[in-house]
């Protein structure tokens, strides 16, 4: 094996470690495990390594996956509603949250989310919602965010935004969706900037130190913690306005969706690769 193969082989098992985790956790099984990254072969394959100029072929798709034709016939012909990965139950709530920061008819005096009314026709809750969520109810946004804790009603029957972004609080359904948006974020990027003659390469760094005693983690993760917010928050704010609503969205012009991930992380000083013990 080659160094770059072997390289590979240990960076696979190191990212595929708590991936694991979570299926053995939820049932799944490494034939069904296997099933699966079938099918992600063949997707990727036939999206992004197609011959320039030549229709995608099945006969490709084999040769660059390694799986025979009859099986890459079988998998071409399964259904994806069940791999949907179009998050738009968590894409909704987070825009009703973010037009609710930065947008000034929801805001008071100090550049703060306002208490709204539910309905009116302008800086109520039915306003932001009918401006931020598409043709999704007020009513069932707010059960969502009420759901989550991202809100609540005060003794004047207003809502009240109580948390600065939207986590799902029960849902594993949804908690799961995250991973594979962010975790595709994530991975995106290191593809992207592994690509041969990349000129721009994506934005990635981290920060991480060996031996800090463990009275201090829990000081590192509240100060991590807080500047994370203040700098997502300032993200956010030009984010939303450099955003076109959905309504406002010009046929001639190409959207991208663009961002940027902070994430916490913490494990034994010993390190965690495949071929330390």
């Amino acid at each position: 094996m080659n160094s770059l193969k072997h390289q590979l082989t240990i960076t696979c098992i190191q990212i595929l470690r708590p991936l694991i985790r979570i299926l053995l956790r939820n049932n799944i099984s490494h034939s069904e495990f296997v099933e699966i990254t079938k099918r992600a072969y063949v997707d990727v394959a036939s999206r992004d390594f197609c011959i320039p100029g030549k229709p995608k072929t099945v006969s490709h798709t084999a040769v660059v996956t390694g799986l025979s034709r009859k099986e890459v016939l079988r998998i071409q012909k399964l259904s994806d509603d069940d791999i949907d990965v179009n998050s738009n139950y968590i894409n909704r709530a987070s825009r009703v949250i973010a037009g609710w920061l930065h947008n000034a008819e929801f805001q008071d005096d100090n550049g703060e989310s306002k208490a709204l009314p539910l309905k009116g026709e302008r800086a109520s809750f039915e306003a932001l919602v009918k401006q931020y969520s598409g043709d999704i109810t007020w009513g069932a946004v707010f059960n969502e965010l009420e759901r989550t804790k991202s809100v609540l009603k005060n003794e004047k029957d207003e809502v009240v935004l109580i948390q600065k972004g939207y986590i799902p609080s029960k849902s594993e359904i949804e908690k799961y969706g995250i991973l594979g948006e962010c975790g595709t974020d994530f991975m995106e990027t290191f593809a992207h900037n592994l690509e041969k003659n990349q000129t721009t390469p994506r934005f990635q760094r981290s920060v991480s130190y060996n031996y800090i005693p463990e009275n201090l983690i829990t000081e590192f993760e509240n100060l991590s913690a807080k500047k994370s917010e203040k700098l997502l928050l300032e993200l956010n704010q030009w984010l939303a306005n450099n955003s076109y609503p959905l309504k406002q969205k010009k046929k001639s012009v190409k959207y991208f969706r663009i961002g940027l991930g902070i994430y916490y992380f913490e494990n034994d000083a010993r390190g965690s690769r495949y071929y330390e013990k």
